[in-house]
């Protein structure tokens, strides 16, 4: 029991350290805001969504491998109870990943900008 809560708390710890990485390198949405206060992506950035999802399962997918070769290298830990910490850690550590990450991430929210006076 003590071994499934301490693999759960390890992994929402490494969530947390997946977050900031995550927030340092996925790139940014570049945006327009127009005189109306209407915004839209530019051209040359429409695809960073995709990049900044990717670089999350992909950092996602490191942690699990390395979890998972870390706990079965603990014969005394194997089992069923075991599976379901590994289980629950890592989705319980993917979602504070997904939390940090948003919040430190930084740049300004085009729809907060509102109306700029500028004619186009």
């Amino acid at each position: 029991m003590l071994a499934g809560a301490v693999l759960v708390g390890s992994l929402i710890v490494l969530g947390v350290l997946q977050g900031v990485v995550w927030a340092q390198i996925a790139p940014g949405q570049q945006a327009k805001v127009y005189s109306d206060g209407a915004y839209g992506s530019l051209p040359t950035a429409d695809y960073h969504p995709f990049t900044a999802l990717s670089l999350f399962v992909l950092a996602g997918i490191a942690v699990g491998l390395v979890a998972g070769f870390a706990t079965w290298r603990v014969r005394s830990m194997r089992g069923a109870a075991t599976l379901g910490a590994l289980v629950f850690g890592a989705v319980a550590g993917a979602a504070v990943a997904y939390g940090v990450g948003l919040a430190m991430v930084s740049g300004v929210d085009p729809a907060t900008i509102g109306a700029t006076g500028h004619e186009l």
